[in-house]
């Protein structure tokens, strides 16, 4: 497992390997620090982000460990590392994504995992009868992700709202994706705060 984060003093990476290697079986260890962050490729280790992550809190204090840690993911195709980094941040994780298709972030393996399944499911979901953009598409597989709806019905929403566009059977966004997901995650919770409005009247 490899594991990025940044350190302010240097000198805590002693005691953070002493820490592992007395928790968890580490029959290798790789460290190398580029500047102010280290990377620590743990060879052999069982995948026990939880463990791991209470071992650098601990080490290196809940709050900075919190800021600063990071856990890296290889992200494959079809899920696109930026989308999946857009998700974390929504569900207060801290993620970048790179070019190479390396995610860091701050998310636990299992958040990291479900993210990553249920964008899978949504990249490949059909609207049948429709086109979607690669932006289309980005936001409505990032707020499938996020609220558990259907991308046909994201993009219904998303063109009652007018984020969204239609001609010639092919569906554009009006709006950079990011933004556009966050407007859609509003119109979602309007939509259902009023089904919750009409059911208690009921």
């Amino acid at each position: 497992m490899r594991f990025i984060f940044k350190l302010r003093d240097l000198d805590s990476i002693d005691e953070l390997l002493q820490e592992l290697y007395k928790r968890l079986p580490v029959p290798e260890t790789k460290v190398r620090i580029k500047g102010n962050k280290v990377e620590l490729d743990l060879r052999g280790v069982p995948r026990r982000s939880g463990q791991i992550k209470a071992v650098v809190e601990q080490v290196l204090g809940s709050q900075e460990s919190q800021r600063l840690y990071r856990f890296s993911y290889k992200v494959s195709s079809p899920v696109p590392p930026d989308v999946i980094a857009e998700v974390l941040k929504h569900m207060s994780y801290r993620s970048e994504a790179s070019s190479e298709g390396v995610l860091l972030s701050n998310a636990p393996q299992e958040v990291f995992n479900r993210a990553w399944e249920a964008l899978k499911r949504a990249m490949s979901e059909e609207v049948p009868g429709l086109r979607l953009s690669s932006s289309v598409r980005r936001t409505v597989a990032a707020a499938s992700a996020l609220t558990g709806l259907h991308v046909k019905e994201l993009v219904s929403l998303g063109i009652s709202a007018g984020l969204f566009s239609i001609e010639d059977k092919r569906v554009t966004c009006s709006r950079p994706w990011r933004e556009a997901l966050r407007e859609l995650r509003r119109q979602v919770s309007l939509v259902r705060g009023v089904a919750e409005d009409n059911a208690y009247e009921a």
